[in-house]
This record gives C-alpha cells, structure tokens and sequence, in this order.
C-alpha cells in the first residue's frame, strides 16, 4: 500500500495561508513554493485562483509592497523593475502601480546621494564619476543620478 499522505486542495490551500502570513508574495513565488511543497499537484493552480479571488493573494498589492519596501532602502526604478520581474511581475503591472504612486525619483536619488556623501559636492571628476556608478548601481537612471550629484535636488 503506498505510504503518501493524500494531498487535498484544502491543504493545500493552508499551506498557501501559512506562507501569505508573514509577507506579500507574487502568485509566481507562491506558486512555486507550493509546487516544490506538494510536488506540482494539479489543484495548485485552482488553489492560486480561488485565493485571489478571496483576495488574499493580490500581484497588484504585492508589486505596490515591493515597491515601498525597495524605495525605502534607498533602490531605484530600474533596479527595481529588474528584481520584481524574477518575482513574475509583467511589465505593464509595474508600470501602471509606478505611475499610481507618482514616486518623486529624483527627491529619493537626492536622499540616497545625501545619506551617503553628505551634501558636499564631488571635489573632482573621479569623486564625481564615483558617485554617479554608485547611484546608477542603486537603479537609477543617468537623468536622476545627474541631477543628484551636481546638486539640483536643492533648488
């Protein structure tokens, strides 16, 4: 007789609560997740769709959290976007969350240059060009880095 336990939708579905409790997850991560839990099983997917529809897993309030969270450490649109797609974030998602958070980029860029360097300006060329890689390293676009590290943020 085999020895597998029965895996049921309700379970699960449990499983899925118990990993939606401690954070916001893409339904790609959490897919993933429960497919290496429960060995890809055909209900995951049915699992996945009544959680949505229960509102309980939502790739909007997810990609908004992530969002947030990547700003307040100081990262970038493009880094951003480059980290969210692996979470499997389309493109038009993110873009449509960033247009309805109207993030000021270039007053984060200014924070970041300013936690790091202080509001002294680049003595030389190398500082400067220092500076810019960093701040493009964060996620940065040339136009918010520029502005940053010549100091247009202060006018």
């Amino acid at each position: 007789m085999d020895d597998a336990p029965i895996v049921s939708a309700a379970k699960i579905r449990s499983a899925a609560l118990d990993i939606l409790t401690g954070r916001e997850y893409s339904r790609h991560e959490l897919a993933k997740k429960l497919q290496r839990k429960f060995d890809a099983h055909s209900s995951i997917d049915a699992v996945l769709d009544g959680l949505v529809a229960d509102q309980l897993q939502c790739d909007r309030r997810y990609t908004e959290a992530f969002i947030r969270s990547r700003r307040m450490r100081g990262q970038g649109p493009l880094r951003i976007a480059s980290d969210i797609r692996q979470k499997g974030i389309n493109k038009e998602l993110l873009s449509s969350v960033l247009a309805e958070m109207e993030i000021d980029w270039f007053s984060v860029v200014a924070e970041v240059n300013r936690r790091k360097y202080g509001l002294e300006r680049p003595q030389d060329p190398a500082e400067k060009a220092k500076r810019v890689r960093f701040l493009q390293s964060r996620g940065f676009n040339l136009g918010h880095v520029v502005a940053a590290v010549d100091g247009f943020d202060d006018v």
